[in-house]
């Protein structure tokens, strides 16, 4: 076996990852907020394993156990970290200093959601007959367990040819041996072709292998050993009811954009979320300060607009200019679209060490939840790499973790474009370009820009009291209209992104 193939095949991720994924999905009918647990902490902590191999029972086992946070708590960084103070949930700020600002101070978090399991098991356990009394083989276990609870976790042995695996129905029949690598199986289905039937597998090798990032393989007949040793995890739900579900918006009717003929002024509901919690709690809405953040946590020096031209591309009429208040619906939320969620995965930019990047974070999410609403929620969500703008970007005296510009941002997206989070530079992957671009500004503009095209990436002055305050999952409310914290002042950019796909 090649270095590159052992290189991934002992990474815990393989066998992390393809076991902890899919279900809390399945669980909350793909609704908001998306749950992407951390096979981070499972390295961390030893929980099955380390980046030097495990086994997903054991990883069940811990998960069962001690439960399992989301990727904003603790990222994937491919390498044996220690689980205690802070591999488990944590949080970094900046030094206060030039020479200390990177990578800052970091701190354990204690108050944060856990995931866990209520069972696990083999999929090859149990009876090996069905309800009817009929012979159950592996493969009609599998099925049974996929269709019913969702998608399973299996060992296989990787081969130099399925490395190299470009797509199709993969067929490579061995003698049973130890499994290398861990993938899902997610579905199955029959090739029109050959009547031959197969499994639907997802892989952790990055959206460039593969059938973006997952395979088909020939069921039956030893292939990779992929029905030998499957294994499966049900969501216990008391983490997954814990989030908080987005409130239920009337659907958008009428007119040739779609939107309520009679909206009522003064956006969400806030009378209905708010509740009556203390300032800074996470029941609290941010309503106007005039005083900036003071404290020795500088949290927000992520910010350079420097001098650099600020031209914008612009091929098509701005929302504003066509749509007046009474075409916009009274509320607007990108989790909750007429029920469906467009929105794409949360970040966290302190972890694992400080780094002055919401430039990055801002416009790649907005990115990519308007590719999201293009796209129509389809299949792959594609989730934009703000690393490689922090990497590559330095117009208007970006400098990376050191702060940015998210115009200059999407102005080098226009020119060079970006790949999705699971790429690596030195692979052959799909970029993602913008079409045009520009800057946004005042109340109605921003509610025009955000209804007809999507997602903005405003800057702020964070304050002490936004500091404090303690989120909706990483979202916030702000009051409108009077300016808070200098969001519609502050020099809002949009992007519309490329159909290139």
């Amino acid at each position: 076996m090649h270095p590159g193939l052992v290189r991934k095949a002992v990474i815990i991720r393989s066998y992390a990852s393809s076991l902890i994924q899919e279900s809390p999905s399945i669980q909350k009918n793909c609704s908001f907020p998306e749950i992407q647990l951390s096979p981070q902490v499972l390295v961390n902590c030893r929980g099955g394993g380390s980046c030097e191999g495990g086994e997903p029972a054991k990883a069940l086992e811990y998960i069962e156990a001690n439960g399992l946070p989301d990727e904003t708590c603790q990222n994937y960084e491919a390498v044996d970290g220690t689980c205690q103070p802070l591999g488990v949930c944590e949080d970094c700020v900046s030094g206060n200093t030039p020479a200390d600002f990177i990578p800052g101070t970091c701190s354990r978090v204690t108050n944060f959601t856990l995931f866990k399991v209520k069972q696990y098991g083999y999929v090859s356990g149990g009876s090996d007959f069905d309800i009817s009394l009929f012979p159950a083989k592996r493969a009609d276990k599998i099925k049974a367990e996929i269709f019913k609870r969702g998608p399973v976790s299996c060992g296989i042995h990787a081969t130099r040819k399925f490395d190299e695996y470009k797509g199709g129905v993969f067929q490579q029949m061995t003698v049973p041996r130890s499994p290398n690598h861990e993938v899902s199986l997610v579905g199955w289905g029959i090739d029109d072709a050959t009547g031959k039937e197969y499994w639907i597998g997802r892989n952790s090798w990055g959206t460039y292998w593969g059938e973006g990032g997952l395979f088909r393989i020939r069921m039956h007949y030893f292939n990779l050993g992929v029905e030998r040793s499957c294994t499966w995890g049900e969501p216990d739900e008391t983490g997954v009811s814990s989030l908080l579900v987005p409130q239920v918006l009337e659907p958008l009717v009428g007119g040739q954009t779609d939107m309520p003929q009679t909206p009522v002024d003064g956006g969400l509901d806030l009378k209905d979320l708010s509740g009556k919690g203390e300032e800074g709690t996470a029941s609290s809405v941010i309503l106007p300060e005039e005083k900036p953040a003071n404290s020795g946590k500088q949290r927000c020096k992520c910010l350079r607009k420097g001098k650099g031209p600020r031209n914008s591309l612009i091929k098509s009429p701005l929302p504003h200019t066509y749509l007046t208040m009474n075409n916009l619906p009274r509320s607007y939320d990108i989790r909750n679209v007429n029920g469906r969620s467009y929105a794409t995965v949360n970040r966290n930019q302190h972890i694992p060490n400080y780094c002055g990047s919401c430039w990055a974070m801002a416009t790649s999410s907005a990115l990519s939840d308007r590719i999201s609403l293009l796209r129509g929620d389809v299949y792959p969500e594609v989730a934009l790499s703000p690393q490689v703008l922090v990497n590559c970007v330095t117009g208007n005296d970006t400098i990376g973790c050191r702060g940015g510009d998210g115009f200059a941002a999407y102005a080098w997206i226009a020119e060079h474009g970006i790949p999705d989070d699971s790429c690596q530079n030195y692979q052959d992957y799909q970029k993602y370009y913008v079409e045009e671009y520009g800057e946004v500004s005042g109340e109605f503009a921003m509610m025009a820009e955000i209804a007809a095209r999507g997602p903005i990436a405003c800057s702020i002055c964070a304050t002490d009291k936004f500091d404090a305050y303690r989120g909706e999952q990483g979202w916030v409310r702000m009051q409108r209209g009077v300016n808070t914290v200098g969001i519609e002042k502050g020099g809002c950019v949009w992007a519309v992104p490329k159909i290139t796909w």
